[in-house]
């Protein structure tokens, strides 16, 4: 289930904390964002490819595009075994920490690991904790940023648009420098490892 800390955009060191999912929904519909907590498919091999993946949501997966108008969907996973150079894996990092915005919603399916989700908006920034399990969609235009950690773990379904896939509209504030990243969250799972493997080439979010 996510968690949720909300900050005003001036104090990162004061928050209000969620972790009840309807209280989560409640606070979050304020900023149009939704959540929602999907079945993960426990029969799926941990090291299965986009294609089985896909296959096993097709049905919550047809639903999204339909709902959202989305034209393509796919799968990306990044763990400790993905092969990609330390400092390539740092510049993907800070690709993903600068505050930017989408021209389409920005919706995500946790299958595996975490991700924290940064969303600045109406004078406050929403720090929200993702899981296995959690689905999220932020809505086009939102300010954001996303920490996949020092040591990125988590294997996501994304929905796009169109067939270009992720195209970031940064917006130049240095925000996200400021605010607790993933690896400051007070987290249970800290720590834990990813058995997952890399399903998706194209290592954006």
């Amino acid at each position: 289930m996510p968690q949720v800390k909300i900050y005003s955009e001036d104090n990162p060191n004061e928050f209000e904390e969620l972790t009840e999912l309807t209280a989560i929904q409640a606070a979050l519909f304020k900023f149009n964002i939704k959540v929602e907590q999907w079945q993960t498919q426990s029969k799926l091999n941990p090291q299965a490819e986009q294609e089985e993946i896909l296959e096993a949501y097709e049905a919550d997966c047809r639903r999204i595009m339909q709902a959202h108008g989305f034209a393509a969907v796919d799968v990306i996973s990044m763990h400790s075994g993905t092969q990609l150079a330390p400092d390539e894996v740092k510049k993907i990092r800070q690709k993903f920490l600068d505050e930017h915005r989408h021209a389409d919603d920005e919706v995500r399916f946790f299958i595996d690991g975490q991700g924290l989700f940064c969303i600045h908006e109406a004078g406050k920034v929403v720090q929200i904790l993702c899981t296995a399990g959690d689905f999220i969609s932020v809505p086009a235009q939102t300010r954001h940023w996303f920490d996949m950690g020092e040591q990125a773990n988590f294997k996501c379904i994304r929905f796009f648009g169109d067939e270009e896939g992720w195209v970031a509209n940064y917006t130049g504030d240095k925000i996200s420098d400021r605010f607790p990243k993933l690896e400051d969250a007070d987290l249970s799972l800290r720590g834990v490892q990813s058995t997952t493997s890399q399903s998706h080439s194209e290592l954006t979010v």
